[in-house]
């Protein structure tokens, strides 16, 4: 089974209802997390894993991912 590497551009709010689930998932790996509030970005991280970004660009060319949330405010 392929394990799927997720990012996530947004760590707050939301994006707390996804990464709960998908750590539920065998077949993913929460890999990257882009947040611009470090204090919601390290607590997301503890909980859930993956490198820890506050610039999405560099989040992007820096770690392969097969798929990526964006979880920022409307």
């Amino acid at each position: 089974m392929k394990t799927i590497r997720a990012g996530f551009i947004g760590a707050g709010s939301i994006a707390g209802v996804h990464l709960k689930y998908l750590a539920s998932r065998k077949d993913v790996e929460v890999a990257a997390l882009c947040d611009l509030d470090e204090r919601i970005l390290e607590e997301k991280r503890a909980a859930y894993g993956g490198r820890g970004f506050i610039d999405y660009q560099t989040m992007l060319c820096e770690e392969s991912l097969d798929a990526v949330w964006l979880c920022t405010p409307p």
